[in-house]
């Protein structure tokens, strides 16, 4: 079987992180730490098993999105665009 490359989609085209995720750098793998630490706790972890995957996952994404907007600056600016597109910042990051 061929390994085929993941097509990104015209319409919603994929938010890659890994310029900022990957990074070495001890403030961004400071406030990675924090920011998975805070979304975790507002976690419901008295529900149904499905549930809590779901809650999971959405906390994961939200702390992903605080990261990539505190270091934006380091994203490729078609990456800086898509996410300006899919998460526009609120005022709580």
């Amino acid at each position: 079987m061929k390994n085929r490359r993941k097509k990104i989609s015209r319409k919603k085209p994929e938010l890659l992180l890994d310029d900022i995720t990957n990074s070495d750098d001890p403030e961004i793998k400071q406030y990675m730490l924090m920011a998975f630490s805070e979304e975790h706790k507002r976690i419901n972890f008295y529900g149904q098993e499905h549930q809590l995957k779901e809650e999971i996952k959405r906390a994961d994404e939200r702390a992903l999105i605080r990261l990539a907007w505190k270091f934006k600056h380091l994203l490729s600016p078609q990456m800086q665009k898509i996410l300006e597109a899919q998460h526009p910042r609120s005022d709580n990051i």
